[in-house]
């Protein structure tokens, strides 16, 4: 008997009905999908809102991250 296995085998068995696979696959074109939209865009020389306005579309702000409040307790040397 070999210690080889098939690719098919190994998927079936990592995948265990769920469908994480079919999530992930839609989250990474959904990714490409917008970093064409946005090269794109930049080619033409379009802004976010004028890109917006053109699809029938209300811009989103940009959620901005948090401001860190932690402050280090001594200097390096």
């Amino acid at each position: 008997m070999s210690d080889f296995h098939d690719w098919d085998d190994i998927r079936a068995e990592l995948h265990d009905g769920d469908d994480a696979l079919e999530v992930e696959r839609a989250r990474t074109e959904a990714w490409v999908s917008a970093f064409h939209l946005a090269e794109e865009r930049k080619r033409l020389g379009l802004t976010q809102r004028e890109v917006a306005e053109l699809m029938g579309v209300t811009p989103r702000p940009a959620v901005r991250p948090r401001t860190a409040t932690w402050r280090p307790t001594r200097s390096r040397p």
